[in-house]
């Protein structure tokens, strides 16, 4: 969200030193799954939902991990 991609730099030891990673960091709240748990290992599902200040909502659901044979 800070810097509107995710490389390899967005998990460096300096990346991590950026005031701007721990203000976002403090707002993220991770919540388990019962019913993504019961696909796995089948699959790997995720989702994101990420929700603005003006009340606005985005959300992206992956059954695999970008790169993973199956999703392709």
């Amino acid at each position: 969200m800070v810097d509107h991609q995710v490389t390899t730099q967005s998990f460096s030891e300096e990346k991590l030193k950026d005031k701007r990673i721990w203000s976002v960091i403090d707002k993220i709240k991770g919540e388990a799954s019962q019913e993504f748990e019961k696909m796995f290992p089948a699959k790997q599902p995720s989702k994101v939902v990420m929700k603005t200040k003006d009340g606005r909502t985005f959300s992206e659901y992956l059954e695999y991990p970008k790169g993973d044979r199956a999703s392709r």
